[in-house]
């Protein structure tokens, strides 16, 4: 990687895995201008997932329109938007490691989206049940 400040290359003196949110966290310095800064690694989601939809198109998974349908599920809470966030992340970390193939259905969303809100909050669960059927065919 090269250097935001002079363009020269880096190396990494630092860098651990960060497995509740699937990344690597890596401090760099340059090799020129010995100016330090950290990077994060993570998976492109959108390259690396896609959904198959019940009427078999299959489109990227896109992460922001799944944290949408979780936060509009925790509009009761004060703290809604960061607890969005946590459980979007929970939600695909679990999506990762259960489906060990780039292709899950909408379903396989749903049924873990559903499964890590009813351990969080019930009222939460029975908003985004009521939005986000598992199709039974």
């Amino acid at each position: 990687m090269e250097c935001y400040i002079c363009g020269h290359d880096t190396k990494v003196v630092n860098s651990r895995h960060q497995s509740r949110l699937n990344q690597v966290w890596r401090r760099r310095v340059c090799l020129n201008c010995d100016y330090i800064f950290t990077t994060i690694e993570k998976i492109d989601l959108e390259r690396a997932m896609m959904i198959k939809f019940d009427n078999e198109s299959i489109a990227p998974f896109i992460k922001e329109k799944l944290l949408i349908s979780i936060d509009n599920s925790l509009g009761h809470r004060a703290n809604h938007i960061n607890e969005a966030i946590s459980l979007t992340n929970t939600i695909v970390t679990k999506l990762q490691a259960s489906y060990k193939t780039p292709l899950i259905t909408k379903n396989d969303i749903v049924t873990t989206a559903q499964e890590v809100l009813k351990n969080f909050d019930s009222v939460a669960s029975v908003y985004y049940n009521a939005y986000h059927e598992v199709n039974t065919k």
